[in-house]
Formats: C-alpha cells, structure tokens, sequence
C-alpha cells in the first residue's frame, strides 16, 4: 500500500508551501543517489520523495490529492500531472552551478567535468579510533600520536590504478559518464534514474592494465602515525576530527577523515566534576579539633615543570567532610580561558590499630570529654520531646 505523500516528505497535511520544500531540499540530499552509491533503498526513497513534491508543491495537485488521494493521478483518469524526472526535479530546486547536480555533492565526489558525463572521483572512508588520556593531560593539553593503518595512494602507478606505462581508458558501459540512466514505468508515468555504473563504480574509466601492487585500486594498506592536539580541558567522550587523515580514495579521490574518541582515565586522588576537581584528604581527630594547616597536590605545574602543592588553613572546630575550595586550580574550560576550582574534602581517619600508649591516650580523653558530650546530648533530646 503506498505511503501518505505527507509522511514521506515529513510534513503535516497544513504545512505550507515553504515547509514542504524546506522538507524536500533536506530528504533530497540525504537519500541523492550521488551520496549513496549502490544503495538501491536509497534510490528508491529518492524517487518517491520525488513523486510526493512533484504533487504537494503544486496547489492544484495538492487540492485533487487531499480530496482524492493517489486515484487523482491515475492514468486512467487522464490527469497526466505526474510525468517527473526526480533529477531533473533535484537540479531545477538546487540549481546546476554550471557542473551539475552532482557538484553539490563535493564532500563524497570531485571531478574535472562534475555532474552526468563529466570524470568523477569517490572520496575515501572516515576513520575512527580511541585515545585514553589521563587527568594531568586534560588539565595541559598535549599533542599524542596514534598509530593507525590507512589506505594511501599507490607509489607505483600515482593512484591511478593503471600498470606503469599504461593509462585508463573510457568506461564502455557508461561511455566515460561514471552513472547509466534507467527508464520505468510506473501508475505516475516514466520516470528516469541516474545510477552509479556498476563497471566502473563511478569513475568513467576502465582500467584493462591493472597495476600489480594495488590490483587496480590505486591505492595500498600502510602503517602511519598521526599527530592529533589535545585541547586542555576536553571531556570524556568527545570527538576530535582530523580532516583529509582518513583514507584516501580509489583512483586518485580525496582522503576522507579520522574521527579520534577520547577517554579519560580515571585518577587516584582527584576526582572531576565539570571543570571543578575535587580531592578527599584524611587528617586526624586533634588536627579537626585544634585546627591545622595541610598541604594539598595540584594537577598544575610550576615554571621548572614541578607538581604545584597549596596550602590550606583548617581552623579549630572543623567537621569532618568540610569541604574548602581553592579558587582557579580546578580544570581549564575547553571553549575558554577559564579555569573551576579544586575542592577539598577533610574527612577523620580511623586508624585500624593503635599503640598501647596510643590507647592509654584516648582513654583518657574519653574520661575527660565523655560525660559534657553525654550530659549536652541528653539535655538535647530532653528538650526535643518536651516541646512536642
């Protein structure tokens, strides 16, 4: 059963007439059989999306279509409105720009001639791969290398694929063209289709002397390294591109792209929140209640390259689990120049054993604080269920 021309193209059954094309220019691109070479659902989707503009974009269509639906456009009924060319429909709403529809496509294909007829060349894959970092170079910034195999153009013919000494010749199934045109008929009319040719995947050309070390590929597997910047304060799980670092296409086509994911490993000590880093420091029942001064590690460096440490003022009475923040010594914001802050967390540390004047020590201080601690306790309990 044939879809609703108003979901194909992804519009409600008021949409105006801007919508409708705005939703047409974007399904046109996305499923152009120059983007998707040999995906026969591609090209099928594209001819539909076709069929449902050549309707919906034309007013009196679109009133027949609403009242009657697909039976408007029957043959029978003699309407004849539906005799569209989807190519021909693509380069009248996006124009040829002097090389064809097939020039608005530069980021998968390139050529001298462009378009239907002209040379043309398929962009090589994207790459991706992982990089684990850790903590101290989130906070710096870094540039690492990544080891990664590729395909590169073939020393031994340049990447034309051709044995030295010969050259390719014009693809005799498509006559140099790169795509073949198909004619069908279908309740709407005839419809044409440019398709990829199948000889010569979209080159136009026929290689009849193949090089030995590519096997006509123009291009060969190798073992490269790769210089990627780390930006300061990236985050788990972005996605660093390197432009023209992936592989590079069959018979001379551009290089496609590496795309690196970074991971953050985890740190022993700090912990990241957003740009703020926060640390949990043990100290000691007396240092709480007496007050003290700790030192603390941070991730920066000073100008002979040593560990930076702060220092920070813990005043008597302090609670376990206090948390005091150092201003600016957090990490770097990625987009700018600032910086969150370093919190530190004092907690009490229990120790699992203790020295027999250790012991002696504590009962003591038990005999002494005990009984004020009890009797403001039980004064504290007293007074909450009396008011009650």
């Amino acid at each position: 059963m044939p879809r609703d021309y108003y979901e194909i193209l992804g519009v409600s059954r008021d949409a105006s007439e801007n919508e409708i094309k705005k939703a047409y220019r974007q399904l046109a691109m996305r499923y152009h059989p120059d983007k998707n070479p040999g995906n026969k659902e591609a090209e099928e989707k594209f001819k539909e999306i076709a069929q449902a503009y050549a309707v919906l974009s034309d007013p009196e269509k679109r009133k027949k279509y609403d009242q009657f639906g697909e039976a408007a456009f029957d043959s029978t009924a003699g309407a004849g409105y539906a005799q569209v060319d989807p190519f021909d429909l693509f380069q009248s709403i996006f124009g040829g720009r002097g090389g064809g529809f097939s020039s608005i496509f530069d980021d998968f294909f390139t050529g001298a001639g462009g378009g239907w007829g002209g040379d043309r060349v398929l962009r090589g894959d994207d790459l991706r791969t992982t990089v684990t970092l850790d903590l101290e170079t989130v906070a710096r910034g870094a540039t690492v290398d990544i080891k990664l195999n590729r395909l590169e153009p073939c020393g031994t013919c340049g990447g034309t694929g051709a044995k030295p000494g010969s050259q390719p010749v014009s693809c005799t199934q498509c006559g140099g063209r790169g795509q073949i045109r198909r004619t069908q008929r279908t309740f709407f009319g005839h419809f044409s289709s440019v398709e990829t040719c199948p000889a010569c995947h979209g080159s136009g050309k026929e290689i009849r002397e193949r090089c030995r070390d590519c096997s006509g590929e123009g291009r060969v597997n190798r073992r490269r390294t790769i210089e990627v910047k780390i930006p300061p304060g990236i985050e788990d799980g972005m996605i660093i591109r390197v432009r023209g670092e992936g592989d590079v296409g069959p018979h001379g086509g551009p290089a496609g792209d590496l795309h690196v994911a970074v991971r953050i490993r985890e740190h022993e000590f700090f912990e990241r929140r957003g740009r703020d880093l926060i640390c949990h420091v043990p100290v000691s029942y007396p240092q709480l209640v007496l007050g003290t001064e700790i030192e603390v590690p941070t991730l920066q460096k000073d100008s002979r390259g040593n560990q930076r440490f702060t220092r920070i003022r813990i005043p008597p009475g302090t609670d376990t689990h206090t948390i005091f923040r150092v201003r600016g010594f957090g990490l770097p914001d990625i987009h700018s120049s600032q910086k969150g802050d370093l919190l530190v967390s004092v907690e009490i540390a229990i120790p699992k054993k203790v020295s027999r004047e250790e012991a002696d020590l504590l009962r003591s201080l038990e005999e002494i604080s005990s009984p004020t601690q009890s009797s403001r306790f039980s004064e504290k309990i007293r007074h909450i269920f009396r008011h009650r």
